[in-house]
């Protein structure tokens, strides 16, 4: 980068020095950008199997409870309640998920960042505005300099 006899030795090793940090520092962001790329795969497909396993969840909730309403026993009353229980249990699953899911942008972020803003209220009729009934005229402009 720089001819040996241009720079002096301390400015020579100074400069080798630097660039040394610099080469360090760009593989070190590199290593943790593809580290995070990784983290993100991993979660992405983590998402992608926990989906997986409410949507059986709530599969098997619904063939549990169509069940216990075609039979009526006492059976599949209790039948029915676990799998309420078990379906409760995943919806808390299913939003500890979307919440963390949330948190890493992993999902599409279609909704809007902020809720619009509200219009202000609009001004009252009765509200008396001083500064619109003052022309100033009884102000001495002359003797005020």
């Amino acid at each position: 980068m720089y001819n040996q006899s241009e720079v002096p030795p301390y400015f020579a090793r100074s400069l080798a020095a630097m660039e040394e940090v610099r080469a360090q520092y760009s593989a070190d962001h590199e290593r943790a950008i593809a580290d995070d790329e990784t983290r993100q795969a991993a979660f992405a497909k983590l998402v992608e199997e926990h989906r997986a396993q409410d949507a059986q969840s709530q599969a098997d909730r619904e063939a549990a409870i169509a069940a216990a309403a075609a039979e009526g026993t006492g059976e599949d009353r209790a039948a029915s309640e676990q799998a309420e229980r078990t379906a409760q249990r995943v919806a808390k699953q299913v939003a500890e998920d979307a919440a963390a899911a949330a948190m890493f942008r992993v999902e599409d972020d279609t909704e809007p960042v902020a809720p619009p803003a509200a219009p202000p209220p609009p001004a009252s009729a009765a509200r008396h505005r001083a500064w619109e009934d003052d022309d100033f005229s009884a102000t001495n402009w002359i003797d005020a300099e």
